[in-house]
């Protein structure tokens, strides 16, 4: 099962100090930005290093220019490496590339080569930083917002109204949090928890599809093919589907999000509506995982045993599939904060979100970007050249890292699992049902009236959530179940689809998906209530399905 942009259901997501776009008259306007310690954002050493960011990136001493004596201060590219452990890349990314903001609590970047349609990047990343964790609560928030007031108004794709405004804060108001006298972190993680309650997953195509004029999605002249082939196929005509996954507003009414991407923009403009400021950001794997020579460089240059096994286990799942991530950033305790869905502190190494990511654009609008010229027309076109050879619009060409000679980084051995034997399941529901968690979507499947499909739970306690360790146990598996009813009638039925893992709210999940056909759903009489079995192993040693005692199907 291939992992797509998003750890919903896994699938096979400005100029030099901006944003590095498309030459010529697609070339969209670079945003002013703050940084991200806003205009005060204390240097007291004068070494060009943050004092935040010393304290929690670079491990050097804020109150010394020159920590270790050297007579280079911490500021230079090289010498702000030696009190932290490190990761160094160069990559080759597909424009949009915003180089400025690719410099951030997590990582550091600089152009090495800039292209008509791709930059080449040197960046170092900074896993093992405790950014994260350092995040406040600020109860006079509402009058240092100054600096950041562009990032609260309704824009294109974030948009919002009074009425929607109105509604969250009513909704949030029942919920226990008053969005007028809420701290700021309070506020962002109640109003994005409250967004995503509130919505259903929705499949959608068109996040990277559009080009914008005066303000207003297109699509761009060589893409309507492709997107006329989609209305037929989805039976959803392409302005109906903007606003079920393009336009915050829309995605507010209807109480729907698509993809990552799509959930960025509807979470960008609803926490703007309840009065957070908020901007949308993309990052990319470290390498790209359908090149195997790429996961060889992680292998080779990554020497830090846990780092290493968190990025290949996060790069594993993502062969066969186009894979990028797009989540938020909300300004909260006087920085930008990194929002991924509910989660706020967002890391940068994460073995449910690609391993070991790279932040190459940030944008206060969606439409900035106009995807569909670039990234979504290759993708759309399936392009592929000597600079890009697979699905994916980037490419590494170095991976190393480098212990700083200053810090006390400890290496122990990190241990493989080994296969994965058995998946215990914990719970069985119908897709349909009230009982579905929020966030367990199914791409091509009516979430509201489907009447065929069943999600199987998994008991995630003693499963290694490893996409190899998941694709091996799920190629091996028998996937016969049977449905035995009271009487002791039998309903076969049959394990569909691969799995879907990932994290929400920082909890682990594992689902599949079981599917009947339609006589023998219409033999499943209203009011009854199933065992649910699964089919047994072959011979010894096969990977099986157990069934906790407790789970029974009902029908309603």
């Amino acid at each position: 099962m291939q992992p797509a942009t998003t750890p919903w259901p896994r699938r096979a997501s400005l100029a030099l100090l901006a944003l590095v776009s498309l030459a010529g008259p697609f070339a969209p306007a670079a945003p002013a930005r703050p940084a991200d310690g806003g205009p005060e954002d204390p240097d007291r050493d004068g070494d060009g290093l943050p004092d935040f960011q010393e304290l929690h990136k670079y491990g050097t001493d804020p109150a010394r220019a020159d920590s270790d004596g050297d007579g280079i201060p911490d500021g230079g590219w090289d010498e702000r490496r030696e009190y932290a452990y490190t990761v160094r890349t160069v990559v080759r990314v597909l424009k949009p590339v915003d180089v400025a903001a690719a410099n951030d609590d997590f990582q550091d970047a600089r152009l090495l080569a800039d292209h008509d349609d791709w930059v080449e990047l040197e960046v170092v990343h900074y896993p093992l930083g405790t950014a994260g964790e350092a995040i406040g609560a600020d109860p006079g928030w509402r009058d240092r917002l100054e600096p950041v007031a562009a990032y609260l108004e309704s824009t294109p794709t974030s948009c919002f109204d009074a009425d929607m405004a109105a509604t969250l804060a009513a909704e949030l108001r029942d919920k226990g949090v008053d969005p007028a006298t809420a701290d700021d972190r309070t506020l962002a993680v109640a109003a994005a928890r409250r967004l995503m309650e509130r919505s259903e997953f929705a499949d959608g195509f068109t996040t990277f599809l559009a080009d914008y004029r005066d303000g207003r999605p297109v699509v761009p002249p060589d893409l309507k093919d492709y997107a006329r082939e989609r209305e037929r196929k989805d039976g959803l005509r392409l302005e109906d589907q903007w606003q079920r996954e393009l336009l915050a507003r829309g995605m507010f009414e209807q109480r729907v999000h698509g993809s990552c991407t799509s959930s960025a923009i509807y979470l960008c403009g609803g926490l703007r509506a309840a009065g957070v400021p908020t901007r949308i950001v993309l990052s990319i794997p470290l390498v790209d995982a359908n090149d195997p020579d790429q996961l060889a460089l992680v292998e080779r240059g990554i020497r830090h045993h846990g780092v290493r096994a968190t990025t290949l286990k996060g790069l594993r799942g993502l062969v066969g599939s186009w894979a990028s991530h797009t989540f938020n950033e909300v300004w909260v305790d006087g920085r930008w904060r990194r929002l991924n869905y509910t989660r706020l502190g967002q890391p940068i190494l994460d073995d449910g979100l690609y391993g070991l990511t790279t932040h190459v654009l940030t944008v206060a609008d969606w439409s900035e970007a106009r995807m569909g010229r670039t990234v979504g027309r290759r993708q759309a076109l399936q392009l592929r050249d000597d600079v890009f050879r697979t699905a994916n619009p980037y490419a590494t060409l170095e991976v190393t890292d480098e212990f700083g000679e200053h810090a006390e980084i400890a290496n122990p051995p990190v241990e493989e699992p080994g296969p994965l034997t058995q998946v215990t399941i914990a719970r069985a529901f119908w897709v349909a049902s009230p009982e579905r968690p929020e966030h367990a979507g199914v791409s091509g499947v009516d979430l509201e009236n489907d009447r065929l499909h069943v999600v199987l739970w998994a008991d995630v306690r003693d499963v290694p959530l490893e996409g190899r360790l998941l694709d091996d146990f799920w190629n091996a598996v028998p996937k016969a179940f049977r449905l035995v009813g009271a009487d002791g009638e039998r309903v076969p039925a049959q394990a569909v689809r691969g799995f879907w893992w990932g994290k929400h709210d920082s909890e682990p999940y594992l689902y599949y998906l079981l599917r009947l056909t339609p006589a023998d759903r219409a033999r499943l009489g209203p009011g009854t209530s199933w065992e649910l079995l699964p089919g047994e192993p072959s011979f010894d040693g096969e990977p099986r399905f157990v069934v906790a005692e407790d789970v029974r199907l009902r029908v309603d």
